[in-house]
């Protein structure tokens, strides 16, 4: 699902904020910290959306409670979401602001999906051809699909490329239909 504005904007001025402070990395290890205490924890996600707790009382009890472990970057975010009444939208703004680092530290993402494990040459050189291929750090993650036949069929961001046998007999079929 695409992000919509209001947590584009957000994710892009945190981004730069973070950046322009030189500390992204803080910033990120303290959103991302958050935000998953935000989805495991149901009582914790319920007084951060609560508007029955003032701006100012919850930015004091988050303070108290992370003792110096959240950027205070982030802390200022997390008042100008409660301010707007938008704090539902930290899982969402976070991330748009994993995108935003990918983007920015020229990283994608694929999943390889075979029939059986790959081997590490396999491994380092499907690495290697998509490094060269889309000019960007690969960050490669590799599954067994035991339902292939053969083949193999990747993610790499948001696009498919299916190259398993299943898919090559559907084309040549398709060929043979049309002629």
């Amino acid at each position: 699902m695409k992000p919509n504005r209001s947590e584009k904007h957000y994710a892009q001025a945190l981004w730069s904020v973070a950046e322009k402070a030189g500390k992204v990395d803080d910033v990120k290890a303290s959103l991302f910290a958050f935000a998953d205490l935000v989805v495991a924890e149901s009582v914790f996600r319920a007084f951060v959306n609560t508007v029955k707790i003032s701006t100012d009382d919850k930015m004091q009890i988050l303070t108290e409670m992370f003792q110096g472990r959240i950027h205070v970057i982030v802390l200022e975010l997390l008042k100008l979401l409660d301010e707007s009444r938008h704090s539902s939208l930290i899982g969402k703004i976070t991330e748009e602001f994993k995108r935003l680092d990918k983007e920015k530290s020229n990283l994608v993402s694929v999943s390889v999906f075979t029939h059986t494990a790959l081997g590490d040459d396999e491994t380092r050189l499907i690495h290697n051809l998509l490094e060269a291929a889309t000019g960007k750090t690969v960050d490669l993650s590799s599954e067994v699909d035991s339902s292939l036949l053969g083949g193999i069929k990747m993610r790499i961001g948001n696009t498919f490329l299916d190259g398993t046998v299943a898919s090559q007999m559907e084309k040549l079929r398709r060929n043979l239909i049309s002629e």
